[in-house]
């Protein structure tokens, strides 16, 4: 049993003459994961997942000791930092999150229909769900809410008599144009929109600006199928116009299998010859599988 910054750990003892490390060599790792852990739940934005993981796995382990799982490194790291959780993601967040950013953050009043509403523990718990264990939910009173709401950019309204959050009304606005951002947009709908503000003398371009522009608002999405040589340039320009960050999927993708590659020791010109052989043959072999 070790003690470390007000943490107890239990630790393994090593047997005499084996070079499995030390009590005291694990708690100091598990000291150093906890410090990381705190300054990494204390940034703006919060780092997602692959950051986590990769400066979490940066921290030295003693020499002998066998990798952590993905999971317990997180869950260890959060409960040696003190005031830290980790979200079903493996998000670190503090506990003592705003209310109003982690409604940012987990976008939990996006998509909300205006002819239903959401109840209020039902909000909560679409945050309780990204973020457990956070403290600010607990009694949180419908007027907190809509303040926290309106500081996070949902226009969400109260109705006392329904007792349900409901979207703000628009006037002077189509409806066709405040469309659920939950709601992917199909090919068809685009163009059956388009065609119809056509009709009435205004510009297709403006309507898919209109609903662009309503999806970042609510924090949805929207699906733009491109023909590919359109394609170039323009997740970029997108960013730069509706001031949003452009994500490469392929880039992440390649990140995070380069350090399940590392962590399952498996050489990375290994692994490419390996996934070219699948994509000539079909095949799949049982490594590359696995």
């Amino acid at each position: 049993m070790q003690r470390r910054g007000g943490r107890v750990v239990i630790a393994l003892e090593d047997q005499p003459g084996s070079d499995d490390p030390t009590p005291a060599e694990l708690a100091d790792y598990a000291a150093a994961l906890g410090e990381t852990a705190a300054d990494l739940a204390r940034r703006e934005p919060l780092p997602g997942r692959t950051t986590v993981l990769r400066e979490l796995r940066a921290v030295p382990a003693p020499d002998g000791m066998a990798p952590l799982a993905d999971t317990r490194l997180v869950e260890l790291a959060a409960s040696m930092a003190g005031g830290v959780a980790f979200s079903p993601r493996l998000e670190l967040f503090p506990l003592d999150l705003g209310l109003s950013r982690a409604l940012r953050i987990s976008r939990a009043a996006a998509g909300v229909r205006p002819e239903s509403g959401i109840q209020l523990e039902d909000l909560l718990s679409r945050v309780r769900a990204r973020f457990p264990g956070l403290a600010v939910l607990d009694e949180t009173t419908y007027v907190e809410l809509s303040e926290a709401l309106a500081e996070a950019g949902f226009p969400l309204d109260w109705d006392t008599e329904r007792r349900r959050f409901f979207p703000k009304a628009e006037e002077g606005r189509s409806s066709r144009l405040a469309l659920s951002s939950s709601v992917l947009t199909s090919t068809s709908s685009l163009y059956a929109a388009a065609q119809s503000r056509i009709a009435e003398g205004r510009d297709p371009r403006e309507v898919l600006s209109a609903r662009l522009t309503e999806s970042r608002r609510l924090g949805g999405f929207l699906a733009l199928t491109l023909k590919g040589p359109d394609l170039p340039g323009v997740a970029d320009a997108l960013a730069a116009r509706y001031d949003t960050a452009a994500v490469s999927l392929s880039a992440v993708f390649l990140d995070v299998l380069r350090e399940l590659a590392e962590e399952q020791s498996v050489r990375w010109q290994a692994l490419l010859k390996a996934d070219a052989k699948f994509a000539a043959t079909g095949t799949l072999g049982a490594a590359l599988a696995s």
